[in-house]
């Protein structure tokens, strides 16, 4: 049994290790003032990109609204402090809706040299510069400056920070890093892990002294201008999971052999580079690699039959290269793909011969290839598909029967084919359409009504279908495209006056007849494209085109117009065409 002596001595053991641990946690004065005078200088703004932070999961909110006089600044959201000093060792005020400027004088710079995490990400700072008095953060580890409206020359002194494990100034368009600033970075910043430098203005060659950086887990110079050749032995380095060069279009290189079947890499990112040669076979040793980017370059040859190697691999985009020959079989070995695009290629084959068969297939691009061959019967497991592309591969042959189950299917690009075949019901059916372009085949039939709530763009020019168009299609009020020329549609445009967000309107080379609705010229804000060319529309022309308008094309040659020509034309200053001829107009265009 435990004495009543013992139990007097634990309770003021428990006292003192609790009143040890209040103490510990209460921060200094000066550091409490400190923070609450750099909270004078922002304004809290919920649209300084805290919509951002909310679509990737982040709650959004003013971290420093519960920074108050008289309480512990440990206990202040976003203020980290170290349990046995007091001492604030971090500050997280990512998505705060920070607006404002931080000054070279703030006091931020002065009474924090403990500081070892800063993250200022998604905020808006005023396109100000980063002072260089961030070099006063000796001690720290991670500095997070990204997407916070930074511009202006990276200073120098950010090199200082030689205990950095953590860079990412990415996303401030106005940031340039001049030299020697890059090189200073790599050769003084030897832990870093992760360095983002994405969009900022680098306009250099790349360093071969990140071939020194041995701990890098992340590079990522996204957007960066850079210039020259990418040394290849950064793919090589022991520990890199992720390598983001794209958009760099000045940027050369190639795929090195990689012998070790051990390399950590999983995101590999080339797109939009003057990268080029051919896939070695040894990119099947890449057994981590989850995304694989390199459409938009100049890559040429065969696929390697060992890309099928790559069972982890949930994105594979070479679209847009000049690859040659049959894709292989092994590719349907990749069963956990989410994106597949390999179009704008010269790939050749039968499509069923690789298409992957993968039940979370979200994307598959294979359009403007040479494929041929009859449109391929869509497997049981693609019901995930979220964007289908098929343009421009030569197919033949009617459309499939029926394709059921694509209930998330938003684009269907089938535009550029020789199918030759009555429009199937199918097509106007899928719940969730955005984008529809089958235009530059030669469909034939009647179009029903689409069911999708949700139809933007919507591309059937160029076949030879007929009947009356259905004319609620205009009442769909997010559609901003509509290109039905070159048909042998008639009816009417009585529920124009719906299409609330109409951009492009063209509907030439049909049998269109009736009256142009009053409301034309001023209800959709952005209006752009008017062709109505070779058609049987009469009556006169409303004249109602209000001022600012954005009409760049009007064409309504070939009609039965007839009256005046409307004098609000003269309000359409971004005109660029317009063609009133073969009507019936009694006068000239107004002056």
């Amino acid at each position: 049994m435990v004495s009543n002596n013992q139990l007097c001595h634990l309770f003021l053991f428990l006292c003192f290790f609790q009143i040890t641990c209040l103490h510990a946690q209460l921060c200094t004065q000066e550091q409490t003032s400190a923070l609450l005078q750099f909270k004078q200088q922002f304004s809290f703004n919920k649209s300084a990109l805290s919509n951002y932070c909310d679509s990737v999961g982040i709650h959004s909110y003013p971290k420093m609204e519960s920074w108050k006089e008289g309480s512990d600044c440990c206990s202040w959201d976003g203020v980290e402090c170290d349990n046995n000093t007091s001492q604030v060792i971090g500050l997280d005020l990512s998505c705060s809706w920070l607006n404002g400027t931080i000054h070279p004088n703030s006091t931020i710079f002065y009474y924090f040299p403990h500081l070892q995490s800063l993250n200022l990400a998604f905020n808006d700072f005023g396109m100000s510069p980063i002072s260089s008095e961030f070099s006063r953060f000796s001690s720290l580890t991670h500095l997070n400056l990204s997407d916070s409206s930074f511009s202006g020359k990276v200073p120098i002194e950010v090199s200082f920070l030689s205990k950095l494990i953590s860079l990412d100034l990415s996303y401030n368009y106005g940031l340039r890093l001049e030299e020697p600033g890059f090189e200073l970075l790599v050769q003084n910043l030897t832990k870093v892990r992760e360095l983002n430098l994405g969009e900022i203005n680098i306009s250099s060659v790349v360093s071969n002294s990140l071939l020194n950086l041995t701990s890098l887990t992340r590079l990522d110079l996204f957007y960066c201008g850079l210039l020259g050749k990418f040394p290849d032995g950064i793919f090589h380095l022991p520990h890199l999971n992720e390598l983001r060069i794209l958009y760099n279009p000045a940027l050369t290189g190639y795929f090195p052999e990689f012998i070790n079947s051990s390399s950590p890499l999983q995101d590999l990112e080339l797109q939009q580079t003057n990268f080029s040669g051919e896939l070695p076979d040894s990119i099947g040793n890449l057994k981590s690699l989850k995304k694989l980017g390199a459409f938009g370059c100049k890559f040429y040859g065969s696929i390697p039959t060992s890309l099928g190697n790559l069972t982890e691999t949930t994105h594979l985009g070479i679209g847009y290269n000049n690859f040659t020959g049959m894709l292989p079989s092994s590719l349907s070995n990749l069963g956990n793909l989410v994106y597949f695009g390999v179009g704008g290629n010269n790939f050749e084959g039968k499509i069923t011969d690789f298409l992957p068969n993968v039940k979370g297939l979200l994307y598959l691009h294979i359009g403007s290839n040479n494929f041929g061959g009859p449109f391929p019967s869509l497997g049981a497991n693609l019901t995930s598909l979220v964007s289908l592309d098929l343009s421009n591969t030569q197919l033949t042959g009617p459309l499939p029967s029926q394709i059921i189950g694509l209930p998330n299917l938003t684009w269907l690009s089938l535009e550029d084919n020789l199918i030759n075949d009555t429009i199937l019901s199918w097509v106007f059916s899928l719940p969730a359409l955005e984008y529809f372009k089958i235009s530059n085949n030669k469909l034939t039939g009647h179009v029903k009504q689409l069911k999708s709530t949700h139809l933007r763009d919507v591309d059937l020019s160029n076949n030879s279908l007929h009947g009356r168009f259905p004319s609620s299609t205009f009442t769909h009020v997010n559609l901003t495209s509509l290109i039905l020329s070159s048909n042998n549609f008639s009816g009417e445009l009585d529920m124009l006056c719906y299409a609330v967000s109409l951009e492009i309107l063209v509907l030439s080379s049909n049998r269109f007849n009736g009256s142009i609705p009053q409301c034309l010229g001023n209800f959709s804000t952005y209006f752009s494209v008017l062709d109505l060319r070779k058609n049987n529309f009469f009556g006169t022309i409303p004249n109602t085109f209000v001022k600012g308008n954005y009409f760049e094309t009007i064409d309504l040659n070939g009609n039965g117009f007839e009256g005046a020509v409307p004098k609000s034309l003269v309000n359409c200053k971004m005109l660029q065409v317009l063609d009133l001829g073969c009507n019936k107009f009694s006068d000239n265009f107004p002056h």
